[in-house]
């Protein structure tokens, strides 16, 4: 692909002639780099840390919704990538987050076909908030929902493919004949990937297999993981290390993992020192994203809009 293809803007609008609806074209990017992530973050939240703290909330109110009705793994995962993605493009409010949250988990389960009634999911999360609903009220939230719906489902442009890292992480242990129990810990790794924002930097197999090198690291088992072979890129592997490594070293006692295996507070510091400097994911120079027309104001309002699937990144082309 050319160089031109490969940078197209993500939006493109149409010029009009006279007595026509203006028009769109927005693609989907599913992969962005750091810098990207913080630059559209830079346009939508005010205050990163508040904003992160909800996100962390937000996680643990999506958990228990999710069990209650008995979603499986892969539901939350979607919900919370889902999430992620709409703060990219649309203000943060502490006022309305759970409402974004709530449908999340909606059009997740329709996407992960674990699907439950609306009006189910609302009395579930009016029980998790302790939210007193009358059938009114009750009503009046559910088009509130619905109304969000497509607003999501615009902003994520109707791209609806996502990775699980759970399957991965399963196909690449029994490839890699690493015991159940080591399994186990990178799966419980998993559950604290969905509070940070890998999965807006890198696919589900890499970062399955960076979950699995840790894991094993943890528990001193060695393995020989051959990255060509499983067709994981290794910059995304690494990120995706850091950033987890980085997240025990600092919030510890606010992760999942920590309610599981308290005791090793201190074993991340020394994973991270042992890492050494790793190569990363490749970030391009600040003017080309701020020229990038992917960042751009979303508008809901335009006359006529076309979603297209689309992927600048051709460091992940081969994982797609």
């Amino acid at each position: 692909m050319s160089r031109s293809q490969d940078t197209a803007s993500p939006i493109t609008p149409c010029s009009p002639k006279k007595g026509e609806m203006i028009s769109s074209i927005q693609l989907s990017r599913p992969f962005l780099t750091r810098l990207q992530i913080e630059y559209a973050q830079s346009k939508t939240i005010d205050n990163i840390v508040v904003y992160k703290q909800r996100r962390n909330q937000v996680f643990s109110f999506l958990m228990k919704v999710c069990n209650t009705l008995k979603f499986p793994m892969r539901t939350l995962e979607t919900a919370m990538i889902y999430y992620q993605r709409f703060y990219l493009h649309n203000s943060f409010n502490t006022s309305t987050y759970h409402d974004v949250a709530t449908v999340c988990l909606f059009v997740a389960t329709k996407n992960e076909e674990t699907i439950k009634k609306l009006r189910d999911i609302i009395a579930v999360v009016s029980q998790v908030r302790n939210m007193q609903l009358n059938s009114e009220q009750a009503e009046n939230y559910r088009r509130k929902i619905i109304g969000l719906e497509i607003k999501l489902m615009e902003t994520i442009a109707f791209d609806f493919r996502i990775g699980h890292v759970e399957e991965y992480l399963v196909k690449f242990s029994k490839t890699l004949s690493i015991p159940k129990e080591i399994t186990y810990t990178a799966w419980l790794f998993s559950y604290d990937t969905y509070q940070l924002d890998i999965a807006l930097k890198a696919p589900a197999s890499s970062i399955a297999v960076a979950l699995l090198e840790l894991a094993c690291k943890l528990e001193k088992f060695h393995v020989n993981i051959s990255y060509r072979e499983l067709f994981v890129n290794m910059e995304a592997v690494n990120e995706t290390k850091v950033d987890l490594l980085d997240f025990y070293i600092s919030n510890y006692n606010y992760s999942f993992f920590a309610s599981i295996r308290p005791e090793l507070h201190d074993t991340f510091m020394d994973l991270k020192i042992a890492l050494g400097n790793v190569k990363q994911l490749v970030e391009r120079e600040k003017r080309y994203t701020e020229e990038d027309a992917y960042f751009d104001e979303r508008s809901y309002t335009t006359g006529e809009r076309r979603f297209m699937l689309g992927n600048q990144r051709k460091r992940l082309y081969n994982e797609m």
